[in-house]
């Protein structure tokens, strides 16, 4: 078990940080279930699975009403309050009763522990969130490090109706950014994207 001490928990021996996928959209774009892809043999949500998991306590998975584990040993919170990465992340950080939560989108499969690592690396005290932000400017808020402390902001978001998860980060202070190069968060939106993907890649 990872028992890293953190101020913020009550219990120096309970679990530091657990992990959250977010599988709970529609798949629109894709047209199916993107989470269930194939991959070379692994579906997108075992990719993600298998980079998060060596970090972390536990793993839930966020899913609309109904949804699985895929198969996965994991934990199944449900997207109560909406639709969307924010439903998702309320919904984790309400069932987590560690001090901080890595969340990742379930179509990110290639990113890699290491890139995980060294976004949990610096969680702190004081930190609300630790995001990763790539060279060419852009935020990635579905692969980051959330504080337990920001469930009421979330909340408040979901209640306004502001479902946006770059919204999220521009309320939270303090927020760590951790810099990546361009393309390290590659996701998947349409079926074309698979095309001539190295299953071996790792960002």
């Amino acid at each position: 078990m990872n028992t890293k001490p953190d101020p913020f928990h009550p219990d120096p021996e309970g679990p530091v940080i657990n992990g959250l996928i977010l599988a709970g959209g529609q798949s629109r774009r894709f047209g199916r279930d993107k989470a269930a892809a194939d991959i070379n043999g692994r579906t997108m949500i075992e990719r993600v699975y298998e980079s998060l998991s060596p970090l972390v306590d536990r793993v839930y998975v966020s899913v609309r009403p109904g949804g699985s584990t895929y198969g996965l040993p994991v934990d199944v919170v449900t997207d109560i309050l909406g639709e969307g990465p924010l439903a998702g992340l309320y919904a984790g950080l309400k069932a987590s009763p560690a001090p901080w939560l890595l969340v990742m989108a379930c179509d990110v499969p290639f990113v890699s522990p290491d890139v995980l690592r060294s976004l949990v690396a610096e969680c702190a005290p004081g930190v609300a969130a630790v995001v990763p932000e790539t060279d060419d400017g852009r935020l990635q808020p579905l692969c980051a490090c959330y504080h337990a402390s920001v469930l009421a902001v979330v909340e408040a978001h979901l209640l306004e109706d502001r479902l946006a998860m770059h919204d999220l980060v521009r309320h939270l202070d303090p927020v760590r950014t951790v810099p990546f190069p361009a393309g390290t968060f590659r996701n998947i939106n349409h079926p074309g994207d698979l095309t001539g993907a190295d299953p071996n890649r790792r960002a």
